[in-house]
């Protein structure tokens, strides 16, 4: 193999800008026939037997079991990074809300103090520089 091939072959692995990073491959690609027998799924949930406990109308239902993962489960395995646990007391924290709405998030960041201008996006490839 000359160089010049093995520069090709290595930039082929470079995912292009604003792509994930992780790619699939062989049974586990997303489109894979065999991936059903590889990927593990959450099993079916069991009847419950006819003299059982019925929860009560207020209690929460639980929640459905997913095969995708939770992001704050990801930030913690790729990062290391635990973002629900609480800086004041250690305890764990749920979330509650995600606030989308504009004008409620100013309101947010200005009652914190923490800037509420949108900074400039500049594409990766602009450098620092831009």
């Amino acid at each position: 193999m000359t160089p010049l091939e093995f520069m090709a072959r290595l930039a082929a692995l470079v995912p292009p800008p604003r792509h994930p990073l992780v790619r699939y491959h062989g049974v586990f690609a997303p489109h894979s026939p065999w991936r059903v027998a590889v990927v593990p799924w959450p099993a079916e949930p069991a009847a419950p037997a006819p003299d059982a406990h019925v929860p009560e109308a207020n209690a929460h239902p639980a929640k459905p079991s997913s095969p995708r993962i939770d992001w704050a489960t990801l930030l913690r395995r790729v990062w290391n990074l635990d973002v629900l646990r609480c800086p004041a007391c250690d305890g764990r924290m749920h979330m509650i809300a995600a606030v989308e709405e504009r004008t409620a998030i100013v309101k947010i960041l200005a009652h914190l103090g923490i800037s509420t201008d949108v900074p400039r996006m500049t594409r990766s490839r602009d450098g620092p520089w831009a």
